[in-house]
């Protein structure tokens, strides 16, 4: 109680007052604060103690003008705590923000110059470099202090938005506060095409509308990615993207940008950019890349906030720091060179560290309590997880899976949802809003206006809780979002009945609400939110309906025999027509079935591809439509042999033999199997005492070949005779628990053995005693023999990797590094000249044998197992989660996931030869894998853009981010994809063959010159720069010596490669666009060339005398590829919309766009070579396949995990795709081919039978 006054300063009291006055009930109040009635109720009660977010949300909502928040001293656990943790520095952490300085300097640079000519400016980076505090702590406090170069920069207004699921909504209600003009006034004009974006410095949307933003505004788009990632409209999408880069151009008044235009983006997005023109002309004239901090900015962001906050650190605080993020004695030799730290979990880690402060020093004790960089995100986690009773702690379990996307693989990322919606998922919004409290105080949760989000997606991978929820309900929780999405597309359409849930899987859905806590889908807490529920409700309400109406029907049908019987007739007519009438039912339900498994068969291809070739075969055996053909044909993406279901137990390990015939695999219940390679059936099976650990075939002897075998604490080696049948030959049990691992040597005669207790040894077998390397310690998970010497490598569990050396029992004199987190694998290559180990904090490491140097670091977000290297070196898989990452040794870059499994993977092994890999999971399956194989081509580049097919289809040639143009023969996939060139300025955009395949001409990102080379010798015949501006297109004339080259300068330039002059420049006049050529085509007998502008104008010149004889206007969007048909009467023309339309040259009339088309943007567009089918590839990662007897959509090919940039069909009409995650595909497009290939039992599971 004030005294002077007598009135109450108590803030529960005034609380209460305030609500009263203003009419509302504590259940109004908590539906508009997202805090708890029962919290808020204690806190009105003097029972709670307010925190400084619940005073500032009731301020705002009763509008006290401070009054409350002034009540509330800043949170004792929060005051003077300068780091953020997972959340980023924002505007108000300015003073706080270290290590930066060059960067903000940089970014500043590049928007002074934007200031002048406009354009928006990408700042990319890969997660966890820091990009959001960057632009919110960095550079917009600069810009506040002036830092631009310009007039009264330091008063432009500064927006900071996420684009979210409705990036449409975000800009307008951005324009709205900067215009004051009608919200609808403003989405009319940003849905005009760019020139009607709200014009600059003043004007107005229409005669009397409120000004919109001219250039004294700047617009800064963090997490630019969610428009790719959250985003399903691709209308909502192109528009937000055309209207930020229209703010950012320059105004035709004056020539000055109307904003300056900041996008932040995560950099494995960037290919996604390449779809809209806007972004690829930012990209073309300047990005900026944000590079990981060195160790002297590490050491500044450690530092430089606790020195602000009168802070300090136990000396050796830094030093541990730095070795749990990995910086290497090499890394401080050289303190500017970047060091790939996770900042967020360094934030986080210190943020809790200095909770467990001592007085004003952060201490090495107080990290340790926290669980280190690896560990503190679990621990904050699981201690807030621990403090809530048993009905908050269930409740935790059903809305933190909530805030997950569940993707098609094995990865997931975080979503941002609506809290209105996150809490229907219980029965209590209380319990929601207590937990969502709890956790946002935590900063694990992150609460900004009415959506809620998981911090950072480091508590996906680290919290060992939520991960096993998303394991333990991956299949529910990936069919719910199905769900999700097909309700959110129900909801858009305006409640289409064609679009509710039919037949399978509505019966799935029904069944999995029947299970939930309260009955019938109605229930608040069905595990669904209101907008599903309706869904679901809809769809069974139809589905009674239609019953309804096929019970009147079967009554009607009951009548019309009874009439039958008495009108005999008639009788023979309607019989008749009763007959089709039950064709047509029977017809009617057999296409349900068919699509129902097609379905499910879409669902199942990445976790259980085995069963989704048996849904396939099925769906397309019942009806062949597109569905099934699509669904039959897409199995192809997995390079599947076989599926064996070893038993129930846990699969731990596999192994092939030395002639690769036979595999062997064991199990955690002690059951040793071979298994024949040739029909794929189990042969034998023995039992061992103990679970199985670890399998090694070895070498070759009189009696059979030796094959070691590990369970408990011993070891067996037995002998395989030709036949399969297994004989003991020697045993040792060592003074452990458990063996971990086996390795053979280069002759396979010695074998390496670690375990727990710190075991690591050598042993010959038969009656000879083991050398013991190192005893005692820690479990010893990882052991490897050098093929080429008696070096033998040990990884365990404190991140300790040793090398022995096995002849003098003493450690090599070269060692690698401490490593960050436990050694779970090691791997010698085939040539000893690189030991490659696995973190399981989820990296893989080369280290280089003879200079003692880490080469090369492979980010494996899920965590890395097991390792095993192809014999030719060129491939390296790692066990990680559910699946194997393959990684390309010499990008060290991972090119491609094997999946197959539910729960997860223990052990890899690659058959000698390389042909297969097979991988043992925890769900007692055995997969097994092509890897090298004509319809599975990894490339050494790490994003393909270009491809091309020589005129025999024995060649084919790739470019993308590598800079190097490769040559690949499909027929030798043994063969290693080889550079046809040197690295070349930057990425390559476009290839072509010559007509008779003696030639190759690529043209490169960003540079005016065309490359050509002979194929045959790999040299360079000429480099020339014949255009002014950058070169997109390169083709060859069928018939004729000469290439044909266009680009940015708008001219079209005819070479004559033979005789290496200019033959003509064709100058285009420009349509509806600037005459930037995107696109050029030759058609197959010389005749006819075609060139499309950037704003879509399509010329088509006769070559006899390049003279322009049609042109037409395709302007809804930018054409991205054009294709002559072989008979050069129609072009097919592919845009960014999506859309594939033709044009007829007989007619000079263009279609209209031909059905069930791209999702987004065209990449790749190709004819067959008779003509018969058109292919489309594009960013929703499906190629699309048409045919054109027809002009009806034929199927679509799916399960790419990246976009497709380019298609391409081979003389025998298989067709080809290269992808952005850098592999190259060979499909057979013929159902009946694949039906009757030789691999037709891909995906058969075997349990002991012969197939």
């Amino acid at each position: 109680m004030d005294e002077t006054t007598g009135e109450s300063t108590d803030f529960g009291s005034i609380l209460r007052e305030m609500r009263q006055r203003r009419g509302m009930t504590l259940t109004q109040l908590s539906k508009e604060v997202h805090y708890s009635i029962g919290h808020l109720s204690r806190v009105e009660r003097g029972k709670a103690s307010p925190t400084p977010k619940i005073a500032e949300a009731c301020d705002r909502i009763l509008k006290a003008d401070g009054q409350l928040a002034a009540l509330v001293p800043a949170d004792p656990q929060e005051l003077g705590c300068p780091y953020p943790g997972l959340a980023p520095f924002g505007r108000r952490d300015a003073d706080l923000f270290f290590g930066r300085d060059r960067a903000v300097a940089d970014l500043v640079t590049e928007l002074a110059d934007r200031t002048g000519r406009g354009g928006p400016l990408l700042v990319t980076g890969r997660s966890g470099a820091g990009k959001s505090s960057v632009l919110r702590a960095g550079l917009v406090p600069a810009l506040a202090r002036g830092a631009l170069p310009a007039p009264r920069s330091r008063d432009w207004p500064v927006e900071i938005c996420t684009p979210g699921a409705d990036p449409l909504g975000v800009l307008t209600a951005l324009l709205n506060r900067h215009t004051g003009a009608a919200q609808e006034a403003i989405v009319e004009a940003l849905r005009r095409p760019p020139a009607s974006v709200p014009p600059p410095r003043g004007n107005a949307l229409q005669p009397g509308d409120a000004a919109v933003p001219g250039p004294e505004l700047v617009v800064i788009v963090d997490q630019f990615e969610e428009v790719f990632a959250l985003c399903s409209n691709e209308e909502d999408r192109a528009i937000f993207i055309a209207a930020l880069c229209a703010m950012a151009g320059p105004a035709p008044v004056d020539g000055l940008p109307r904003a300056l235009v900041v996008l932040g983006m995560r950099a494995d997005f960037y290919p996604r950019c390449l779809s809209y023109a806007g972004l690829t002309d930012a990209l073309k004239h300047g990005h900026y890349v944000l590079r990981d901090m060195s160790v002297t900015e590490l050491e500044k962001a450690i530092t430089g906030p606790a020195d602000a906050m009168e802070l300090s650190l136990e000396p050796g605080l830094v030093k541990v720091l730095f070795r749990d993020l990995g910086v290497t004695a090499w890394h401080e030799s050289r303190p500017d060179e970047p060091v790939p730290a996770s900042l967020p979990m360094l934030a986080h880690a210190l943020r809790v560290t200095w909770q467990q402060r001592n007085d004003q020093k952060l201490t090495l004790t107080g990290y340790q309590a926290s669980g280190g960089i690896s560990a503190a995100i679990k621990t904050s986690a699981d201690k807030v997880y621990a403090s809530l009773d048993e009905q908050l702690q269930s409740t935790v379990r059903r809305l933190f899976p909530q805030l997950v996307a569940i993707g098609p693989g094995p990865q997931e990322t975080r979503r941002r949802v609506p809290l209105d919606r996150l809490v229907e998922y219980v029965p209590s919004r209380e319990t929601a809003l207590e937990v969502i409290e709890r956790f946002t105080a935590a900063r694990l949760l992150t609460v900004d206006g009415a959506t809620v989000e998981i911090t950072h997606e480091a508590l996906l991978h680290e919290w060992t809780q939520l991960r096993n929820w998303i394991d333990t309900d991956r299949e529910r929780l990936k069919f719910d979002q199905l769900v999700g999405e097909a309700a959110s597309t129900w909801e858009r359409e305006g409640h289409d009945p064609g679009l509710l849930l039919r037949g399978e899987r509505l019966n799935k859905a029904l069944a999995a609400a029947a299970t939930a806590p309260a009955e019938g889908i109605d229930a608040p807490s069905s595990g669904r939110d209101s907008l599903q529920r309706r869904f679901l409700a809809e769809s069974a309400r139809k589905r009674d309906e239609e019953e309804g109406l096929q019970r009147a029907h079967e009554h009607r049908k009951r009548r019309l025999i009874w009439m039958l019987a008495i009108t005999v007739p008639v009788i023979l007519v309607v019989s008749g027509y009763l007959i089709l009438l039950l064709r047509d039912r029977a017809a009617m339900r057999q296409l349900s079935e068919a699509t129902d498994l097609a379905v499910r068969a879409n669902a199942d291809s990445f976790d259980r591809p085995d069963k989704a070739w048996k849904e396939a075969v099925s769906a397309y055996r019942k009806r062949d439509t597109a569905a099934t053909r699509s669904a039959l044909l897409s199995t192809q993406a997995q390079p599947l042999v076989a599926r064996w279901q070893a038993g129930y137990a846990q699969a731990a390990g596999v192994s092939f033999s030395p002639d690769g015939s036979l595999a062997a695999t064991g199990d955690l219940d002690g059951t040793l199997r071979l298994w024949r390679l040739k029909g794929r059936a189990r042969v034998r099976s023995e039992h061992m005492p103990y679970g199985i650990t670890a399998v090694a075939f070895g070498g070759r002897t009189s009696s059979g070949t030796a094959l070691a075998v590990a369970y408990g604490p011993a070891v067996s080696i037995f002998q395989i005779g030709p036949d399969g049948t297994i004989t003991s030959e020697a045993k040792h049990t060592f003074n452990v628990t458990t063996v971990l691992a086996l390795s053979w040597d280069g002759d396979r005669r010695r074998l390496a053995v670690s375990g727990t207790g710190g075991l690591v040894a050598t042993w010959a077998g038969g009656t000879t005693k083991p050398q013991i390397l190192h005893g005692g310690g820690a479990k010893v998970y990882a052991v490897a023999f050098d093929p080429h010497s008696d070096l033998v490598a040990a990884g365990d569990d404190t991140g300790h990797l040793t090398l022995w050396d096995a002849t003098t029992g003493k450690r090599a004199a070269t060692q690698p590094p401490l490593a960050d987190s436990g050694v779970m694998g090691v791997a010698f290559s085939p040539d000893g000249a690189t030991l490659a180990f696995s973190l399981q904090a989820g990296q893989v490491q080369f280290f280089n044998t003879g200079t003692g140097r880490i080469e090369g670091r492979t980010a494996i977000p899920e965590g890395a197992g097991a390792l095993a290297y192809r014999d030719d070196g060129r491939l390296l898989a790692v066990v990680s989660g559910r699946t194997a990452q393959l990684i390309d040794v010499q990008g060290h870059r991972q090119v491609f996931t094997l999946g197959g499994h539910l729960q997860g993977v223990r052990a890899v092994a690659f058959q000698p030869g390389g042909r297969l890999a097979a991988t043992a999971s925890d769900d007692g399956a055995v997969t097994v894998w092509r890897t090298l194989a004509p319809a599975f081509l990894p490339q050494p580049s790490a994003s393909l853009h270009a491809l091309a097919v020589d005129h025999t289809g024995s060649l084919i040639a790739t470019g993308g981010d590598a800079r190097i143009v490769y040559l690949t023969d499909p027929r030798h996939p043994d063969n290693p994809a080889t550079p046809l060139s040197p690295h070349l300025p930057d990425g390559i955009w476009n290839v072509a063959f010559s007509p008779d395949g003696k030639r190759l001409a690529a043209v490169v990102y960003g540079h005016k010159q065309v490359w050509i080379w002979d194929v045959a010798s790999r040299t360079l015949l000429s480099d020339a720069r014949v255009h002014t501006d950058t070169v997109w297109c390169v083709v060859f004339d069928p018939r004729r010596h000469f290439v044909a080259t266009a680009g940015d300068d708008q001219q079209i330039i005819i070479h004559d490669y033979a005789m290496h002059k200019v033959l003509k420049r064709l100058k285009t006049t420009p349509g509806q666009s600037k005459g930037n050529i995107e696109a050029l085509n030759v058609s197959d007998d010389g005749r006819w060339l075609a060139a499309a502008e950037y704003g879509g104008t399509v010329h088509v010149y006769r070559t006899s005398d390049w003279q322009e004889e049609y042109r037409f206007q395709d302007g809804r969007s930018v054409i991205h590829r054009l294709a002559f048909n072989p008979a050069g009467t129609l072009l097919a023309i592919a845009s960014t919309d999506g859309s594939i339309r033709l044009w007829d040259r007989r007619s000079n009339k263009l279609t209209r766009a031909l059905p069930s088309g791209h999702n987004s943007a065209v990449n790749g567009l190709a004819f067959s070579k008779d003509g018969l089918h058109l292919a489309g590839s594009g960013d929703d990662r499906t190629i699309r396949i048409w045919d054109m007897r027809h002009r009806r959509f034929e199927l679509a090919l799916s399960g790419i995990p990246e976009a497709i940039d380019s298609v391409a069909f081979t003389p025998d009409d298989h067709l080809i795709s290269a992808s952005n995650d850098g592999v190259l595909r060979l499909w057979t497009i013929s159902p009946t081919d694949l039906l009757h290939h030789p691999l037709q039992a891909i995906g058969a599971e075997q349990n002991g039978n012969p197939h």
